[in-house]
């Protein structure tokens, strides 16, 4: 989102038990993510913290991953607010270790749709634009009602209004 104005973010909404953005899951990465309506672009932020490390100071791959995942497929619902997406394929490069317990801001974007999937690419970076992780990954297209209907019953999944300021590193 660098040299965007960014005078149409807002926050998506979030779930009090997802492991990437719920706030009430204690060993999750309680995410926010902030959407850029005249770009399109979707920014995850988050900081990783000892229960997320593989190796000393450093967030593990895996979580990466999940944050990677969470955002590209996130970044759909800016132009979609009723559709979520299914995760098909995955695929991650490590370019540098990701340190843990200082910000890490996920940049997303959606680079191609059709009626059925819809494909994305993003980066995990630090808060001065090092690239620690980029990835791309393809997803199916699915009503948020159909795919919780197939795991719950009506009314357990709540998505709410994320009430977190807007960071500042983000409005410049």
């Amino acid at each position: 989102m660098a040299g965007h104005h960014h005078g149409h973010l807002k926050n998506q909404c979030v779930n009090d038990g997802c492991f990437v953005c719920g706030s009430e899951n204690p060993v999750g990465l309680h995410a926010q993510f902030v959407e850029d309506e005249e770009t399109g672009e979707l920014v995850g932020i988050f900081t990783g913290r000892e229960e997320h490390l593989s190796y000393p100071g450093r967030l593990h791959g895996g979580i990466a991953a999940a944050m990677l995942d969470e955002t590209i497929g996130r970044a759909f619902i800016v132009g979609h607010p009723d559709l979520w997406g299914v995760t098909m394929k995955l695929e991650t490069r490590y370019h540098r270790p990701t340190p843990l317990g200082e910000p890490l801001y996920c940049h997303a974007r959606i680079t191609r749709e059709t009626h059925r999937t819809f494909e994305g690419e993003g980066t995990l970076e630090t808060a001065d634009g090092t690239v620690c992780v980029s990835g791309k990954a393809t997803y199916y297209v699915c009503p948020v009602e159909k795919i919780i209907a197939e795991v719950g019953e009506e009314g357990s999944y709540v998505w709410e209004p994320d009430p977190r300021e807007i960071p500042s590193e983000l409005l410049g």
